[in-house]
């Protein structure tokens, strides 16, 4: 068990006797003991990477004021930790989850509570700082992110407005209900299988605790690059370059693949997208805009298939400005004060 106050201790999941500290306190960076006023609590940990008796080597904390600390080799002690960075506006690090993928442990997710953006942001090995995979998930606090274990292309982030998933890395989010959870502030995720039946679970502020049953098994699952395709001002009658799609299967069987339509009749559509798209193989799908007048215009790109959420669909967005009015040869009469009820002429002597 890991356990966190303004150090990180590791002990006996049972209780008792058998704690160690793992890191010095993060207020003095020192030995001490933590006063009753420390200002960096840990408010968040999480573990992975190679593992011996004692446990993860690589653990991660994050702080009440916004700081992040971890280490590599956890048996090696608190000399072993690093402070890796702080958040936007020193906002309080909520939740860390590490990436799956990445069997060092050392790329990590972690949400924010703030309202100053990046409320889900990345660590990479690479770099102090990785992507910063907010993407259009909304500005509000970020409280609990987990990835799915099944589908590891896919993290869930509860806000304070209900439950959000990204299956491309963060780029963009989708609502997961309403209806199936609440649109309330949710404190806590768990990705977890129950009889055989994966479930997607939240802990609210209000509303209890909701659950839901998500996919699993051998199925095929749809990933876009992004889910808008914005076209830039295009003259009337003439077509856009194309805007492109990467469309993966992220999940571990064939995606069937029965058809695209476009709603819209200035946008139209190509693809090199095969009939069954194997897993984890992807192909690009083109898409350009024809407006034929000025003005705002949307569509949708929408692909049937096999997948447990068929249909998927893409927006998009073509926005013409309006011309400007223009004036042909004017003049500006200063007409000087005049008296209520009378009147001034004009310099070719018409009445004002």
């Amino acid at each position: 068990m890991i356990v966190g106050t303004c150090r990180v201790w590791r002990g006996p999941s049972s209780g008792g006797a058998g704690w160690t500290a793992l890191t010095n306190n993060l207020d003095t960076l020192n030995g001490t003991a933590c006063a009753a006023n420390a200002q960096n609590q840990i408010q968040a940990i999480a573990s992975g990477g190679p593992v011996t008796s004692n446990g993860s080597q690589v653990i991660w904390a994050g702080t009440a004021t916004g700081y992040i600390w971890t280490t590599a080799n956890a048996d090696g002690g608190p000399a072993t930790w690093s402070y890796r960075t702080s958040t936007l506006n020193v906002t309080p690090v909520s939740s860390f989850a590490i990436d799956p993928k990445d069997p060092t442990g050392e790329t990590v997710y972690y949400t924010t509570v703030g309202f100053f953006g990046h409320q889900v942001a990345a660590i990479s090995p690479n770099g102090v700082s990785g992507p910063a995979p907010t993407g259009d998930l909304p500005n509000i606090p970020a409280n609990s992110i987990v990835f799915d274990p099944e589908f590891q292309n896919i993290m869930y982030v509860g806000t304070d407005i209900g439950v959000f998933q990204s299956v491309n890395g963060g780029v963009n989010w989708l609502e997961v209900g309403p209806g199936t959870l609440p649109s309330a502030p949710v404190s806590h995720l768990e990705v977890f299988h129950a009889a055989g039946v994966k479930k997607l679970r939240a802990s609210t502020y209000g509303r209890g605790v909701w659950e839901t049953s998500m996919p699993t098994g051998s199925i095929p699952m749809v990933s876009f690059s992004n889910y808008t395709v914005n076209f830039s001002a295009q003259a009337v009658g003439t077509t856009s370059a194309p805007g492109t799609i990467t469309l993966t299967n992220i999940g571990s069987s064939p995606l069937n693949v029965t058809g695209f339509n476009v709603g819209g009749t200035e946008f139209a559509q190509t693809n090199n997208c095969p009939a069954a798209l194997a897993a984890r193989a992807n192909c690009i799908i083109s898409v350009t805009f024809t407006p034929a007048s000025s003005g705002n215009h949307q569509g949708t790109l929408t692909l049937t298939d096999n997948a447990y959420d068929s249909p998927q669909q893409v927006k998009l967005v073509g926005n013409l400005p309006v011309p400007a009015l223009s004036f042909g040869q004017y003049q500006i009469n200063d007409f000087g004060g005049v008296a209520i009820g009378g009147h001034k002429q004009r310099a070719n002597n018409t009445p004002v």
